[in-house]
């Protein structure tokens, strides 16, 4: 695991759990591609409903949810870097934006927590300095 960690030319330690994709500090440095870790979806449910429109039958969505939860494989990989964090090892492990507000969901602190969302700055270029912690 920290051999996928770089040091930004502030000197913070920046590991990817994102994407799959590559990214590009405004320092020039670039943090390769992590496995890219989703929440998986738990359940899908989608249900229809036939109308009558100028007597055709028409099939439309009624509801659409989808309950959405951390997959097992992240569960383990954010055990992981929580604990590299607690060593510190790192600073900052970059995470999906919906994997943040699962965790601030189900009640997890990220204040307190090396789990963060890049921040860009322009065109793929990233801030070295600022980080979220979730978005709404």
């Amino acid at each position: 695991m920290e051999e996928n960690i770089i040091t930004l030319s502030n000197g913070i330690r920046v590991a990817n759990i994102s994407s799959s994709s590559d990214f590009t500090f405004e320092d020039g440095t670039v943090l390769p591609g992590g496995i890219g870790y989703k929440p998986c979806i738990s359940e899908a449910i989608i249900r229809f409903s036939k109308n009558s429109h100028n007597g055709e039958r028409v099939l439309s969505f009624e509801n659409l949810q989808r309950n959405l939860s951390i997959s097992s494989n992240a569960q383990d990989a954010l055990v992981k870097w929580h604990t590299v964090w607690a060593e510190k090892k790192v600073d900052i492990v970059i995470c999906p934006r919906v994997l943040l507000r699962l965790l601030h969901r189900d009640g997890y602190s990220l204040w307190n927590s090396p789990f963060r969302g890049v921040h860009y700055i322009k065109d793929s270029i990233c801030s070295i300095s600022e980080f979220y912690i979730k978005s709404e």
